[in-house]
């Protein structure tokens, strides 16, 4: 045998050797996979968990802090057939994976986590701990940078839910509330105001005047953290617009 034949077929013994190494890994299921096998299988645990591991190989850029835990909570009520669901049961799973101190949480999970606890509470119509789980969720969210936190951002919309829990039995300790938070919270770049515009509804200037109040937190905000100038101008022009109150 040549030396080149030689070469050959020590490099063909090799590369075989490395693709036979790295087989059972390719062959493992993926995350999301498994999260979904586990739904089908109804171990809500193991779908929690595979879930998340499946959130950790995403980016903000995949929309990774759009996507909750939601999709396992509604296939656990499809499972009850027609039922009433076992929330209890179900809750219990949750509140499982909560760490017991906040130095041992990921932040990625513990959000999600109290955000399901907040679903589930809005199913069984007991408001004051949607709300309490809710204003957990927001302290866990961690402080992530997004290139457009608009659209990949799920903050503004935690604050929505907690304000307009607020305002359902006082509008404006609501208003109030999310005003104070948007402008003492860094994370929090973007005021979503559709949900807003429904809750006003019936009652038009209010929401104008509402909006007005956020356009002037917007200018409070953007002296109070310069860095984020050309963020919040930026938003600040789209709400303006939306309004049709951009000068001409």
């Amino acid at each position: 045998m040549s030396r080149f034949s030689g070469c050959f077929v020590a490099f063909g013994l090799l590369t075989a050797l490395a693709w036979a190494q790295d087989a059972p890994e390719a062959a493992k299921p993926k995350p999301l996979d498994t999260a979904k096998a586990s739904v089908d299988n109804a171990d809500w645990s193991a779908a929690i968990d595979a879930y998340t591991a499946h959130l950790r190989g995403l980016t903000t850029r995949d929309y990774r802090d759009k996507k909750t835990f939601s999709w396992i909570l509604e296939a656990f009520e499809k499972q009850a057939q027609g039922n009433p669901p076992d929330y209890e049961a179900f809750q219990q799973i949750v509140k499982g994976k909560l760490p017991r101190n906040r130095e041992k949480g990921d932040p990625l999970l513990v959000w999600r986590l109290h955000a399901l606890l907040a679903e589930i509470a809005a199913r069984q119509g007991n408001d004051p701990e949607v709300l309490k789980a809710t204003e957990v969720a927001i302290d866990w969210y961690p402080n992530t940078t997004y290139g457009d936190p608009a659209t990949q951002s799920r903050l503004q919309h935690l604050y929505n839910d907690a304000a307009l829990l607020r305002a359902k039995s006082d509008p404006a300790g609501g208003e109030t509330y999310l005003l104070d938070e948007f402008l003492r919270d860094e994370r929090f770049d973007f005021v979503y105001l559709k949900p807003w515009q429904d809750f006003y509804n019936d009652n038009p200037e209010a929401y104008q005047d509402f909006a007005r109040r956020v356009l002037e937190t917007y200018d409070q905000k953007i002296k109070r953290y310069p860095a984020k100038t050309d963020l919040l101008t930026h938003y600040r022009k789209i709400t303006e617009e939306a309004l049709g109150t951009t000068p001409q």
